[in-house]
């Protein structure tokens, strides 16, 4: 919540928010999994846009893609579940 509000973030808590993606997965949580994704992809926005770090390009180039597929796969899944 202090990041959505402070638009302001250290690369070291981006790992916080794999390790909770991580936890959630392995209870079958799938909506705080997606939750988590979500502001994940926040996060890196912001460090994205952030002239300060540079490894924005890591991040870009081998996690984004995966975490989209497994959000949409989440959402696919949660959409099926709703629908059922």
């Amino acid at each position: 919540s202090v990041l959505s509000i402070s638009k302001k973030f250290d690369p070291v808590t981006r790992n916080g928010y794999e390790v909770l993606i991580d936890y959630y997965k392995k209870q079958g949580d799938k909506e705080n999994q997606l939750k988590f994704i979500n502001k994940l992809f926040v996060a890196d926005s912001i460090m994205n846009n952030s002239k300060q770090y540079l490894s924005k390009e890591i991040y870009k180039k081998y996690d984004t893609p995966a975490l989209l597929e497994e959000k949409e796969a989440l959402i696919d899944d949660l959409s099926n579940k709703n629908s059922v």
